[in-house]
């Protein structure tokens, strides 16, 4: 009789990031997409995407690619200049408002993201383990308890309140722009695999 070989399911990890916008010509979340697209682990599947900067369309694009792939755990990535480290993100709020356009040209006024939504939403990571972790490595990294109110906030909002909702693990990340790519690839990597290994 021979011996029954146990399948292991493949955890599936969705990853985003953003297109350039404003004064930010270059966006260096777009640029980390690209570099960790390619990555290969075993029983471990990743996928990334690059999302519009957009307050109504960019968690529309993200869930597109959530309904698709099922993933186990989302990470999204935003860039704030005036961050110097990685700051992972412990709430968003309901509420919207800028004083530029986002790219499709519409810029909200103290609006909420959902009239019927709840005043905040906590990500369900495990934040303070992770960055514990991570401070332990060296890495520079810090919590956030202000998303702002640009789409990096409203991203996060909708995408934390679907996670809560659906049974899936999601955080959002901001990145300095002043950091060399290679610095913050490695930067990211090593917070994406410690993640990973707490949550999934």
């Amino acid at each position: 009789m021979g011996q029954k070989v146990m399948s292991i399911k493949k955890r599936k990890v969705l990853l985003s990031g953003f297109e350039s916008f404003l004064d930010v010509k270059l966006n260096p979340t777009e640029q980390l997409m690209t570099q960790l697209q390619n990555l290969d682990f075993e029983n471990l599947e990743i996928k990334t995407v690059v999302l519009p900067v957009e307050f109504v369309n960019a968690f529309k694009v993200l869930k597109t690619h959530i309904e698709d792939f099922k993933p186990d755990l989302v990470l999204s990535f935003g860039v704030a200049n005036q961050r110097q480290n990685l700051e992972i993100e412990r709430i968003a709020i309901n509420f919207r408002s800028s004083k530029n356009k986002d790219n499709s040209g519409f810029r909200p006024s103290n609006d909420k993201i959902d009239d019927n939504g709840p005043d905040g939403v906590f990500s369900n990571l495990n934040i303070d383990e992770i960055v514990l972790k991570l401070k332990k490595q060296g890495l520079q990294i810090d919590v956030s308890n202000s998303a702002g109110a640009y789409v990096c906030n409203s991203l996060m909002y909708e995408l934390c309140l679907d996670a809560k909702n659906n049974n899936y693990f999601a955080g959002f990340i901001h990145t300095p722009n002043n950091w060399p790519q290679e610095v913050l690839f490695d930067s990211a990597f090593k917070f994406i695999i410690s993640v990973i290994k707490i949550h999934i």
